[in-house]
């Protein structure tokens, strides 16, 4: 891995990346809250649910991602 990034970043010149800025500081902050909280809460409903309503539940969050995602990627249009 380490071999190809070298030849990506040599063949890389003058790529231009955006900063992040101050405004996106609060989007940034709330993704590392929820990304240490999911694992947190999935923990808590396996305990409480069954295994047949879990497995319903994360079959669902898939269709619901897609979902989501579609329609974010409508709005940009």
């Amino acid at each position: 891995m380490g071999l190809m990034m070298l030849i990506r970043n040599r063949s890389r010149k003058g790529a231009n990346e955006e900063r992040l800025t101050r405004a996106d500081l609060p989007y940034a902050a709330a993704m590392v809250v929820l990304d240490i909280a999911a694992p947190i809460l999935m923990m808590y409903g396996l305990r409480i649910n069954s295994a047949a309503n879990t497995a319903l539940l994360n079959n669902f969050e898939i269709v619901a991602t897609i979902v989501m995602a579609v329609g974010c990627w409508l709005a940009g249009r």
